[in-house]
């Protein structure tokens, strides 16, 4: 493919880039905590009529951090914006021994584009042909271990559980990604 002779080809087909890896890492997600299994081999349960999905993922961002626990505001429990505590508005995450804490970083374009091409060449090889065995494809992001003291009140976390936590106030994460804001670059440099 003849590299892009503009810049705003070159957004584009970074744009591109980074949306194709940012549905393989959800699909790993969904994959890696049995979403596909589990949508597929159940029946969604029916509560007055309402048909829900079990939930086993909570993001929001963090109010408190204390003792193994996070305390974390839910916008998607928040039924109003009034003051009164409401404790359906909030979420408390245990962090277990085996909790694995990550802090997940976008991986600049760059280097996005050079593990691109890189796995474009593996599939390429004689050996993946032969085999018909793909190489995992690279995710668009760094995974960093952390501790509970280094997340902060105002992160941003994903967490995880191993079951369905619709109608939980508190539970045991199996893994908690503290997401770092990134700048959307509104210009490429030019790269050859």
């Amino acid at each position: 493919m003849p590299p892009a002779s503009n810049p705003s080809q070159r957004v584009l087909i970074i744009g591109v880039v980074i949306a194709v890896c940012v549905i393989a890492g959800s699909s790993y997600i969904a994959y890696r905590f049995g979403y596909g299994q589990g949508l597929a081999n159940k029946a969604p349960s029916q509560a007055q009529g309402v048909t829900t999905i079990p939930v086993r993922v909570v993001i929001g961002s963090v109010e408190s951090v204390s003792d193994q626990k996070i305390t974390l505001k839910d916008p998607q429990r928040v039924p109003n914006t009034s003051d009164a505590v409401d404790q359906t508005s909030r979420m408390v995450v245990v962090v277990g021994p085996g909790t694995i804490v990550e802090r997940i970083v976008q991986k600049d374009a760059a280097t996005i584009r050079k593990e691109r091409e890189a796995y474009l060449k593996q599939t390429q090889s004689p050996e993946a042909k032969s085999s018909g065995i793909l190489p995992i494809p690279p995710e668009s992001f760094t995974r960093e271990k952390i501790t509970l003291a280094d997340i902060k009140v105002g992160d941003t976390i994903s967490a995880f559980a191993g079951s369905d936590i619709t109608a939980l106030t508190t539970f045991t994460a199996l893994e908690i990604h503290v997401q770092i804001a990134q700048k959307i670059p509104t210009a490429i440099p030019n790269a050859q």
